[in-house]
């Protein structure tokens, strides 16, 4: 790395450990997820609590630790908190040379507590890193960059400064280096790239006796993989499941997982509402507890009461099939008698500040970027507990930077208390900019639980990129949602954040039954050639379509009301949902029509499924 010689007191620091969406997202279950995330979360608070032992200032993200658990070189055993995957600070170095080996320490550090992590792990199921590539693997996954730039704190110039550091750390990325590893073989189960480590044979290959060496042979593994029978207890199957193959990541998330904490599944997620009532809570727990062991909330599901399903989990049940059955419909009685669904949707939540380069290259000095660091880290613990007590569950909380997993019923509360918190950070944050206020882009993608996680992941991180570009020249600031059933997606749409009010307001209408809107449908039907939008000729046209569309709507809607007594309440919402959602240009003559539908849709789908 080419440093500037130019003698300056100190210098800015920035380092990062990725990549950040990949890795997490490559994950077949919830647990992977979470594990994911936590493991870089680790890396990262040891590289904080190096820097810190130095005797150097971190900036971002804010911390008033005088050190974190000084000396840990285990990931499991560093500092407990969502750290986010990159972090700056100010070095006490004027010799470049001594910046450049500290930040190579950083990475050999990063390096070691993964490595030895592994071997602490692995070691507890009698495996060897070293004898099968796992290692030459472990330290090819993971990017670690970083850049350093000579500064003078008492200088006027922290703003343009840190945007430059950026900028190298930028270019740096860009000139990644790849190692050259071995990969002939098949490829992971969660990742899809790496070669399989270890593989659990599936029934099917265990009644007809395949060997391990047939194995490796027709499915092209290295003769290093180590194969489990399909009922070997080494690994429980919740680690790896029969006709499963992981690489050496994949299982370490595994076993990590096992090691730092239980992580709900997303059914759990999906059901979490029932352990509000004490009644339906203790009647799961006596239903959970006709399992032996590694109970999970899918068995709330009568699909899922089947002995193929029980066999592949590993699951013992401790009474037959036609118990189980009875004791599920008696919970589901009992949910529906209290006017609740075993919901089989869930939704992932992410945000990202908008615009968050312009805002720190506003920063005068880093006293000032540290200030905004403390209020966005208060930000993101606001927004975790808010998340975590409303029957949601997050994965990382690194600021501007939010993901987690959240129950249907309190998803549009949620989403209205997170803009209120919002606003409530403007009032506070250090950082102006005339004209501006701090903002962030939400995705909400609503999707069936058994989805693949990977695939809902990225269509989720799709969305949300997709909605920030969609009002890149309106200051971003918006929402995209959008609802995933297990047959395909039913509606996207792209709204301000100011419209979720509006759509909170109108869940209970439907929850009482003041109307049905199932009325979309009939709507969609009749206005179906204008499907994308349509270009009027002249203004006249335009406003007699835009008067047509907007009779019929009111018109759909108020015939879905069949209690009279609700029309004028229905009648004023109606005017709020179409005035808000149809996408009017009156100077270009266009009216679009698919934010309104797409909308009603999805609150359609909503309704029927909480």
């Amino acid at each position: 790395m080419k440093l500037n010689k130019i003698a300056m007191p100190k210098h800015l620091f920035i380092f990062t450990v990725g990549p950040v969406q990949s890795f997490i997202a490559q994950a077949r279950k919830a647990q992977d997820l979470f594990a994911g995330s936590q493991l870089l979360s680790d890396q990262l608070s040891l590289c904080i609590n190096e820097t810190i032992r130095q005797g150097h200032e971190i900036i971002f993200p804010f911390t008033n630790e005088t050190h974190i658990n000084a000396g840990a070189s285990k990931l499991l055993t560093a500092y407990r908190r969502t750290i986010p995957n990159r972090f700056v600070a100010i070095l006490n170095l004027v010799d470049p040379q001594k910046v450049k080996a500290f930040g190579e320490s950083l990475e050999k550090l990063v390096e070691a507590a993964l490595v030895d992590t592994a071997i602490n792990l692995f070691s507890k199921y009698n495996l060897d890193i070293t004898q099968n590539g796992i290692k030459e693997e472990l330290l090819d996954v993971q990017e670690k960059y970083w850049a350093a730039i000579p500064f003078d704190p008492a200088s006027q110039e922290y703003g343009s400064t840190y945007q430059k550091l950026e900028q190298y750390l930028g270019a740096i990325k860009r000139t990644r280096k790849f190692k050259q590893i071995s990969q002939i073989g098949r490829k992971c189960s969660v990742n899809g790239f790496y070669n399989v480590k270890l593989y659990r044979k599936s029934a099917e290959e265990e009644s007809r006796r395949v060997t391990n060496d047939i194995i490796k042979s027709n499915k092209l593994f290295n003769n290093e993989n180590l194969i489990l029978h399909a009922k070997d207890s080494t690994f429980k199957l919740r680690i790896i499941q029969p006709g499963e193959g992981l690489s050496g990541i994949s299982l370490l998330k595994r076993i990590y997982q096992e090691a730092s904490g239980t992580y709900p599944s997303t059914a759990k997620v999906a059901l979490e509402h029932l352990q509000e009532d004490p009644e339906l809570a203790k009647l799961v727990d006596q239903y959970s507890n006709l399992f032996e062991s590694d109970f999970d909330e899918q068995l709330l599901y009568e699909e899922n009461l089947t002995t193929s399903y029980l066999e592949k989990y590993g699951i013992t049940p401790l009474r037959d099939l036609k118990t189980l059955t009875r004791e599920q419909s008696a919970i589901k009685k009992l949910a529906s008698d209290k006017g609740l669904k075993l919901s089989k949707h869930y939704a992932i939540l992410r945000f990202d500040g908008d615009n968050m380069g312009e805002w720190l290259s506003q920063a005068k000095d880093m006293e000032q970027h540290r200030e905004l660091s403390k209020v966005l880290l208060e930000f993101a613990e606001e927004a975790k507990k808010l998340v975590n007590d409303q029957l949601g569950k997050t994965i990382y909380a690194g600021g501007d930077d939010f993901l987690a997993l959240l129950n249907l019923k309190n998803l549009f509360p949620v989403l209205s208390d997170l803009n209120q918190k919002i606003k409530d950070l403007n009032r506070q944050f250090p950082v102006k900019r005339p004209g501006h206020s701090f903002s962030v882009t939400f995705s909400v993608f609503i999707c069936h639980y058994k989805v693949p996680l990977n695939k809902a992941l990225q269509l989720s991180d799709n969305l949300l990129k997709a909605t920030k570009e969609n009002f890149s020249n309106d200051g971003k600031n918006g929402i995209g949602i959008a609802f995933f059933k297990k047959s395909g997606i039913i509606g996207e749409v792209m709204l301000k954040n100011n419209q979720i009010q509006l759509l909170k307001d109108t869940i209970p209408l439907m929850l009482e039954k003041q109307f049905n809107p199932k009325f979309i449908y009939r709507f969609g039907t009749e206005f179906s050639l204008w499907k994308g939008g349509i270009k009027s000729e002249s203004s006249s046209d335009h406003d007699a379509q835009y008067q047509l569309i907007e009779t019929e709507f009111i018109r759909l809607l108020k015939r879905s009301c069949e209690n009279k007594q609700h029309l004028t309440t229905v009648e004023t919402y109606g005017q709020q949902l179409f005035n808000q959602l149809i996408e009017n240009d009156a100077n270009e003559r266009k009216l679009k029509l698919d934010n309104l539908e797409n909308t009603i849709r999805i609150l359609e789908a909503y309704n029927a499924t909480i």
